[in-house]
């Protein structure tokens, strides 16, 4: 099939809306969001919420703009993402974003289970940058998927209703579901998070760890002594005097404010972050 027959059956399905969002991970909710950012105004940009699902569902940014006038946020974060796969999309966003001054990052042990360097650089950031930050139509993308049993399947199941983001590209949980937490934390993990950190220190760039805090009458004893390993190892890791370590358990929400032991269900989320933003207002007296 020529080029010009694969482009018109890209029309084609773009048309029919049963064509797929642009496929650089053939993971659904990691394209939505490459495609969420094509569509924003990334200009300006100066504070960004990247990581993984536990990042996408679990922060308002409203209460950050409402509290810091002076900041304009984004929820970059997509999902599934271990911590070495966010540091590979911090840097990229990085890129595209000169003027990001903070990076958010809202980790559970579950973002610390399989840090596979082969899975480190899970997209080609010169298409995504050439989609994402030059906003062009992602035809090449398209081309080199077009025909692979991934795309064929997402095609077949596509469902082109737009994604519930907010404004600032947060995706509200609002029905609870079933998540189980890892039994081991991967040393790899923690390595890729200090290489985060003394990245984002080299570019005067400031780093808020937030961590998620443990549902409550969830868990046995082993789970709160893994719990209290993880916390550790975040606190022996993040050095840098800029870096703000914050503990989302001091919050103090009730187990009905949770949809499983990684997310929030709505508005839930708002009080989280006016903690958040608590805290930083706090660092920054």
């Amino acid at each position: 099939m020529g080029i010009g027959m694969l482009l018109a059956a890209v029309a084609v399905l773009e048309q029919a809306e049963r064509l797929p969002p642009p496929p650089f991970t053939a993971t659904t909710c990691i394209d939505n969001k490459f495609e969420f950012l094509h569509d924003s105004n990334l200009e300006r940009v100066n504070f960004i919420a990247v990581g993984s699902s536990v990042t996408l569902h679990n922060v308002d940014l409203s209460v950050i703009a409402q509290r810091f006038p002076h900041l304009r946020p984004i929820n970059a974060a997509p999902c599934h993402l271990y911590v070495d796969q966010t540091k590979f999309l911090v840097e990229f966003l990085l890129e595209g974003m000169p003027d990001v001054q903070t990076v958010l990052t809202v980790f559970s042990p579950r973002d610390f289970q399989n840090c596979n360097v082969a899975d480190t650089e899970f997209f080609d950031r010169t298409l995504a940058g050439w989609y994402v930050f030059d906003k062009h139509y992602p035809w090449l993308v398209y081309l080199r998927a077009i025909g692979t049993a991934p795309f064929v399947s997402a095609v077949l199941a596509a469902n082109r209703a737009t994604p519930e983001w907010d404004e600032f590209g947060t995706m509200p949980m609002r029905a609870r579901q079933q998540v189980e937490l890892p039994a081991y934390l991967d040393p790899r993990c923690f390595a890729a998070l200090r290489e985060l950190e003394h990245g984002l220190a080299a570019r005067n760039v400031r780093l808020l760890v937030v961590t998620f805090p443990p549902m409550p009458g969830w868990g046995q004893e082993r789970d709160h002594r893994f719990i209290d390993e993880w916390n550790r190892g975040l606190r022996a890791t993040l050095r840098e005097p800029t870096t703000q370590l914050i503990d989302g358990a001091r919050v103090g929400l009730r187990e009905d404010d949770f949809a499983d032991p990684l997310h929030l269900l709505w508005p839930s989320p708002t009080r989280f972050t006016s903690y958040i933003a608590e805290q930083l207002a706090v660092a920054d007296s």
